[in-house]
């Protein structure tokens, strides 16, 4: 049974970097939008997490902000979730 991947923002579709001059900023989304995102679309947090081999507890800790998600996995799941930004000048931005 193929799993058709629902259409969620991820870390490529939120930083256009063509080149420094071309960087857009883009709108990032609480932890409280992210949850909404997935209330509106029926998706569970789970199954967005483990579709892209991401730990779901984790993921709740992301989104719940027990875990600061500066670096390493946490962070990953930030990005894809829309809440972070990879950094262009070694800065992270937050919601």
């Amino acid at each position: 049974m193929e799993h058709k991947q629902p259409n969620v923002p991820s870390a490529e579709l939120l930083v256009d970097r063509a080149s420094p001059e071309t960087t857009r900023a883009v709108k990032l989304k609480s932890p409280e939008e992210a949850q909404q995102w997935f209330a509106e679309r029926g998706i569970t947090i789970s199954e967005w997490a483990l579709e892209r081999q991401f730990n779901p507890a984790l993921v709740y800790q992301v989104l719940a902000g027990t875990r600061k998600a500066v670096r390493g996995t946490s962070f990953k799941i930030a990005v894809a979730l829309g809440i972070k930004t990879l950094p262009t000048d070694g800065t992270v931005t937050t919601a």
